[in-house]
């Protein structure tokens, strides 16, 4: 039973930190679909009035969030998990897991 809540605790936890770290922002994507046309750093960053290095880190910064996002659904697809928007209804917690202090 509880190994059913700790995933599901675990998934909880984790789309948390996809809500702080975010999905990609419209300048990311606005980078991303320049850059994949082939335009350069240079390019980009005339045609969206900043600087190179922001567009280079924004790049980046995206290309970071897909990777990390390919390996969470790739780790979801491993552990066969199908649906994890609820809770079974059968689930029957009887105890809270003692939870310990992050910091």
């Amino acid at each position: 039973m509880f190994m059913i809540y700790n995933v599901f605790r675990l998934i909880a936890c984790n789309l948390c930190l996809i809500r702080k770290m975010g999905l990609l922002t419209d300048f990311e994507r606005q980078v991303l679909e320049r850059s994949n046309r082939g335009l350069t750093d240079y390019r980009i960053a005339k045609q969206l009035s900043t600087d190179i290095p922001t567009v280079s880190r924004s790049r980046k910064n995206a290309l970071r969030k897909i990777r990390e996002a390919e390996e969470d659904l790739a780790w979801v697809k491993s552990i066969e998990l199908q649906d994890f928007s609820v809770v079974p209804r059968k689930t029957v917690i009887k105890e809270e897991p003692e939870l310990r202090q992050a910091f």
